[in-house]
């Protein structure tokens, strides 16, 4: 009787197919290196220790020569090439070594300082008001609030703050404010550098105690800002009752804010901020009112509605008109609070910002403990990049299973094939 070749047999199709797969997945590798090896050099490369690292960045610092700690903004375009968190994010000099870095956000801040405290004059007229003046001295700081305490006792009641140079001329700063809802109120107003400061309570009945009054200036320090977007039009199908907005950011970004522009002299309106990876499963990303109108003689608005990050593609925000007519000139504009990344520079080196490693773990530095947070903080925001560019040697970190995966379903295809055309054929032929 014929003798079948060993690879006719019944397990003998199976057998070459293991042995195929397993030589696919030993010299694939190889091959795949040999190739990215043979690419040309290019003057967009990294050193071959971070040939894994897609994009980056060059670093512009100042021309300052000592060593110190200085920030930049991590630019919007970043977050789309980056990975979720900014975890494959590195700094290294121009040797190519690792920079420790430290990540920080800037959501704003007020200082607050409160000027020494004069003399308090206290002056009444029954039933119609009582004057608290203070004196700041002849050249006083300037202040833009007052901090007033009194007892719990005192019924709500109206207030008015006027200044002076000299004591006895005085001029409006704040007209017409209500006091007295809460114990410790504080008043701001424009700011000033008058010498006298005085209080005008208005009352019916009795008198409105206060027991101090201090003057200060708060120093406002904006939040870091960056637009995600320019100013945008809604869509043409936007309807009488609804303003809408669609929008595709091309790429994922933490968006945290949606602000709006308006010629609308008075209004108020309700904002809801959708997010979706897709375009096809929205979630509410955030909600708030829209305002702008006029509080006694005080001019009041808000045109900005903040809510948590979100790290999405595609945006839609509705605004609610109700019965009342679609707002005049309307645009919005979705914006986010930037990372700030700060770290030493060294004197004489040049730097680059690293991005795109899928399979980057986040660092882990010791520089945001080894400096404080105010430190940190205080870093001049003197740093800048460049335009993103591409690494030339990069090499794909994903395992070669997972860059291949065509092939390896391709394979399996095949083996189940062969063993079910085994099967089949052995099943006829007899024993």
């Amino acid at each position: 009787m014929k003798r079948r070749a060993p690879w006719r047999t019944r397990g003998g199709a199976a057998a070459a197919v293991i042995l195929l797969l397993v030589a696919v997945a030993a010299f694939g590798p190889s091959l795949a290196r040999a190739q990215q090896e043979e690419q040309p050099q290019a003057s967009g490369q990294l050193p071959r220790t971070w040939h894994h690292w897609k994009y980056f960045r060059r670093i512009r610092v100042s021309e300052d020569s000592q060593p110190r700690l200085v920030a930049l903004l991590v630019p919007v375009a970043v977050y789309a090439q980056a990975e979720p968190g900014l975890a494959d994010l590195r700094i290294i000099d121009d040797r190519g070594n690792e920079v420790p870095f430290a990540e920080i956000t800037f959501p704003g801040s007020t200082r607050t300082t409160y000027l020494p405290r004069g003399g308090i004059e206290a002056r009444s007229v029954p039933g119609q008001y009582t004057d608290y003046i203070l004196s700041l001295g002849l050249h006083p700081q300037p202040c833009d609030f007052l901090a007033l305490t009194g007892p719990a006792s005192n019924s709500p009641a109206m207030a008015q703050i006027d200044v002076s140079d000299d004591g006895r001329d005085w001029r409006p700063a704040r007209v017409r404010t209500a006091i007295g809802d809460w114990p410790n109120p504080i008043l701001t107003f424009p700011e000033t550098s008058a010498s006298f400061l005085r209080l005008r309570v208005l009352h019916r009945n009795g008198r409105f105690m206060i027991q101090t009054m201090a003057a200060g200036k708060q120093a406002r320090i904006p939040p870091d800002r960056a637009p995600v977007t320019a100013l945008l039009a809604p869509e043409p199908s936007t309807t009488s009752r609804t303003t809408l907005w669609r929008i595709d950011l091309h790429g994922p970004a933490p968006v945290d804010e949606a602000d709006f522009e308006t010629s609308q002299p008075a209004f108020s309106r309700l904002i809801n901020v959708f997010s979706s990876t897709n375009d096809q499963d929205w979630m509410l990303a955030g909600e708030g009112v829209i305002f702008r109108t006029v509080r006694g003689s005080t001019p009041a608005e808000r045109l900005s509605v903040a809510f948590l990050p979100r790290r999405a593609r595609y945006w839609r925000v509705e605004l609610r008109n109700e019965n009342d007519p679609p707002l005049a000139a309307m645009q919005l504009r979705l914006s986010m609070t930037p990372r700030r990344i700060v770290f030493r520079e060294e004197s004489a080196r040049s730097y680059r910002l690293l991005y795109g490693q899928s399979e980057a773990p986040a660092p882990q530095y010791d520089l945001a403990q080894a400096v404080s947070e105010e430190t940190l903080r205080a870093a001049p925001l003197v740093a800048s990049v460049g335009e993103e560019q591409t690494n030339a040697d990069w090499v794909d970190p994903r395992p070669w299973s997972e860059k291949h995966s065509t092939v390896l379903w391709v394979a399996t295809l095949l083996a189940v094939l062969i063993l079910g055309l085994a099967a089949v054929r052995a099943l006829r032929q007899p024993e």
